[in-house]
């Protein structure tokens, strides 16, 4: 049997059958990582050129698509801020206009509120000028009564008066 340099199994053991092997000098098996590496390192030793240009497609189309990601992120990204800053100006907009509308209608209502007072106003400036229309007209009446009692007073006295009076005067009953 031949023996390898530098390996552990043919060093470790030298009889002619693997039953000949001491249980505890058995060599652990390769892990995953191991095998992958063993064949890495098989495949390029014995790569024609045609599998490293394989390979070297392998990784630019790795760097491409790790690439088109970061891109594809950066876009996606990009697009959440517009739409972000997007919905916010909405929803400052519709704050604005409601706002605005608030005013309009606080404006309004004072508008409405100062137009009754005017109203209230005037009706009450028209009820005083009927009231002081009627206490004028009512004076005036009691004027003309009044005038008219004392002309027809002194008719009377004239008429009533005035004859007796005349009589008494040439009679000599009254001076004048």
């Amino acid at each position: 049997m031949a023996i390898c340099p530098g390996c552990l199994f043919c060093v470790a053991w030298e009889g002619s059958s693997v039953w000949d092997l001491p249980i505890d000098s058995m060599a652990q098996a390769p892990t995953i990582e191991q095998m992958q590496q063993l064949e890495k390192n098989k495949a390029a030793k014995v790569s024609p050129p045609h599998l490293l240009e394989m390979e070297r497609r392998e990784a630019e189309l790795r760097a491409k698509r790790e690439e088109e990601e970061k891109e594809r992120k950066r876009l996606e990204e990009a697009l959440r801020s517009r739409q972000e800053a997007e919905r916010k100006r909405l929803e400052e907009e519709l704050s604005r206009h409601k706002q605005e509308e608030e005013l309009r209608q606080r404006e309004q209502e004072e508008a409405q509120r100062r137009q009754k007072e005017e109203e209230e106003r005037q009706a009450q400036e028209e009820a005083l000028r009927r009231l002081e229309e009627r206490r004028r007209e009512e004076e005036e009446r009691q004027q003309r009564e009044e005038f008219l009692r004392k002309q027809v007073l002194g008719f009377r006295i004239k008429t009533i008066l005035g004859p007796i009076i005349m009589k008494c005067l040439k009679v000599g009953v009254l001076e004048c």
